[in-house]
């Protein structure tokens, strides 16, 4: 044992050594009792004196194990064994990478702000459908359906129904294979196919958090205990009903209804209305001369937008071509044009010649290494059609060589413009899908620990308490 001195205050001191070798072990435990987020685990309790002098054994709250448990993050495995639908937050980027997940190719979605042509003009070409979501509304007994969605899954449903209904949007073989078995289903029963569906259920659940799946569960406790109480009630006898008037709709308050999502798609020349709370699509109105399926959906959103009194209860999402995929195609045009003013300077020797000397272009056909770095193939452009009037200007033996030139120049520039077009989309994608893949990563395990660590060792009530007496000071200056 090492040899003890004695100091002046009478007090025993080990040696150097041994004092060393106390301090690193205490350093060992205390690094144990840490996580990699720098919270204590093993103990998080504080000293005695940090605690205001009582010991506390917090291990022996059950809250605080159920605390834990339920901000713990869900693994995939969690997340698929789970057979909800968890609540989506209406984000734009959010669903643009959901749709990619689902195997939809070239489809981008885009929040309308306002509905005046200003607005829809700055939208990408073509739209396919618009997604309105708005906050439920009472509604009378008699005119409530049956064909309640699956919960939570209305704007998977809303989305698939936009995505099912063009044929312009391009998918993967797991849609197609869910199209062709539902395509001869009453609604209602597509509407149950995709709560079914695990393929559509676990990409719709990738942003769920287990306390979101709690509150899921417990909600749906809530209404099987609300329906079972309501089956148990005698029936009242039916009475005979009376021509008189209608009674005013009890309003229910704000915030206390949830929210609903209803896609407006083009079908067959008509913009159709499918939701869920309906028995069936509705026809509303064929597309006039100049407009498009969210022109037609306007005229029937705002009298429900007006029924909210200027508040902030209801969004707008328009399903729209991703402008990469635009960028694309008329990238490829100008290399079918460029075709053309090569075969015809074969025929002209000044024009042959012109061109040799002029700027050369980002991509033409017989450049395989250009196609490819550009999401081109020789075969596509072959089979394009050059727009009539450049076909005519071309191939005219009137055209002079200024004109002929001055077309080449243009093609040249718009190649570029529509390749800077295509990098700007090719970032915004890579920021959407950066986001999404973020809001994967559930903190709330991290901030609960800390707040834990907080509220053990003392800090957090004052913390608190110093908020509300800076709050209270602002208060009273104001």
């Amino acid at each position: 044992m090492p040899p003890k001195t004695q100091s002046p205050k009478g007090k025993t001191q080990r040696t150097a050594s041994s004092s060393k070798n106390n301090k690193r072990k205490a350093q060992d435990d205390m690094d144990d009792d840490v996580e990699a987020n720098g919270v204590k685990t093993a103990d998080d309790r504080g000293t005695s004196s940090q605690q205001g002098g009582d010991q506390t054994n917090r291990e022996d709250w059950p809250y605080d194990d159920l605390l834990r448990a339920a901000v713990e993050p869900m693994t995939r495995k969690d997340i698929d064994a789970w057979g909800g639908w968890c609540e989506l937050e209406s984000e734009p980027a959010f669903f643009t990478s959901l749709v990619s997940d689902y195997g939809v190719r070239n489809v981008k979605i885009e929040e309308v702000f306002a509905f005046d042509d200003a607005s829809l003009i700055h939208l990408p070409k073509p739209i396919f459908g618009l997604v309105f979501l708005h906050e439920c509304m009472e509604i009378a007994q008699e005119d409530a359906t049956e064909d309640d969605d699956v919960d939570n899954a209305c704007a998977t449903i809303a989305l698939i129904n936009i995505i099912m209904n063009c044929p312009k949007i391009q998918f993967g073989p797991e849609l197609q294979k869910f199209k062709d078995a539902t395509k001869d289903v009453s609604s209602p029963l597509k509407g149950q196919a995709i709560g079914a569906n695990e393929f559509l259920r676990k990409h719709h659940n990738s942003l769920v958090r287990r306390i979101d799946v709690l509150n899921s569960d417990l909600s749906s406790a809530i209404d099987l205990d609300k329906f079972s109480v309501a089956q148990k009630k005698p029936k009242a006898p039916a009475k005979k009903k009376q021509k008189t008037a209608p009674k005013n709709k009890k309003k229910r308050k704000f915030g206390t209804n949830g929210y609903h999502y209803v896609a407006f798609v083009e079908a067959h020349g008509w913009v159709w209305q499918l939701d869920g709370l309906q028995a069936a699509p509705v026809r509303l109105t064929q597309i006039p001369p100049g407009g498009s399926v969210i022109t037609v959906a306007r005229d029937h959103i705002t009298p429900l937008i007006a029924q909210y009194d200027g508040s902030v209860r209801f969004s707008s999402m328009a399903v729209c071509q991703s402008p990469h995929a635009t960028a694309t195609e008329q990238l490829a045009q100008t290399v079918a044009h460029l075709e053309e003013m090569s075969m015809r300077s074969d025929d002209d020797d000044n024009l042959r010649a012109l061109l040799k000397t002029s700027e050369k272009p980002s991509v033409t056909l017989r450049d395989t290494a250009a196609l490819l770095k550009y999401g081109l193939t020789k075969e596509s452009i072959e089979q394009l059609t050059p727009e009539a009037r450049f076909l005519a200007k071309v191939s005219d033996d009137t055209t002079t060589l200024e004109e002929l030139h001055r077309m080449y120049n243009d093609l040249v520039s718009e190649q570029k413009m529509y390749i800077a077009a295509q990098r700007d989309e090719t970032a915004a994608q890579t920021r959407d899908r950066a986001t999404y893949e973020a809001r994967k990563c559930d903190a709330l395990a991290m901030i609960n620990r800390w707040v834990s660590a907080l509220a053990a060792h003392g800090k957090l009530e004052k913390l608190v308490n110093d908020q509300l007496d800076k709050a209270k000071a602002k208060g009273a200056r104001d």
